[in-house]
């Protein structure tokens, strides 16, 4: 079944071009994320979640908790239109 990503944002990342499929046959797509770093995800990871950044979000969250470790905290991470909460 074909995936028409392109345009639709999911998490940080906005689908920009659907590639060719991957050696396995899975469609695959050049996300641009809010970073402005561009990247190749498989579109079932972007359909059911699994990625929603290039992997920067993971970045900011583990060096805000690392750097506030002793303390209890809200992180507010800005997602476009909503905000990501980790507690």
């Amino acid at each position: 079944m074909r995936l028409d990503l392109v345009g639709k944002r999911f998490g940080w990342l906005k689908v920009q071009e659907e590639m060719e499929p991957n050696e396995h046959g899975h469609s695959m797509f050049l996300c641009e994320c809010g970073c402005g770093k561009k990247k190749i995800i498989r579109g079932h990871n972007l359909k059911n979640g699994s990625v929603t950044s290039c992997g920067c979000k993971r970045k900011r969250v583990n060096d805000f908790l690392w750097k506030n470790k002793n303390e209890d905290h809200i992180l507010l991470l800005p997602d476009f239109d909503r905000h990501t909460y980790i507690y």
